[in-house]
């Protein structure tokens, strides 16, 4: 959609074996992957530093229980959750930012 200006892609791995060396398993971020699928992609947590996805829901929502999915829709500015389903964050995405496409 040509938002790469307004909104930053990050990139998490799994980790569903073994308990990583931060003590957690699931999704974590991977700086040394590289990537250049997606330009500006990033390999790190740019809001917070969290070495895993876990730790953003938790400091984004704090006391935060529930499953850690992926994609999720976190804003920089208020540093809260906005979405965590995928097929409301792509409704949201083209019904909020069509005007900055034009």
């Amino acid at each position: 959609m040509g938002l790469e200006n307004f909104i930053t892609v990050s990139m998490v791995k799994p980790e569903w074996g073994e308990v990583n060396k931060e003590g957690r398993r699931g999704w974590v971020f991977d700086p040394s992957c590289k990537s250049k699928v997606l330009k500006g992609l990033k390999c790190e947590d740019p809001v917070f530093g969290c070495k895993n996805l876990y730790d953003v829901y938790r400091k984004a929502s704090p006391g935060y229980t529930d499953k850690v999915t992926v994609p999720m829709l976190l804003d920089k500015k208020t540093k809260k959750i906005v979405n965590n389903e995928s097929t409301e964050i792509v409704k949201m995405l083209n019904d909020n930012f069509k005007m900055l496409l034009c």
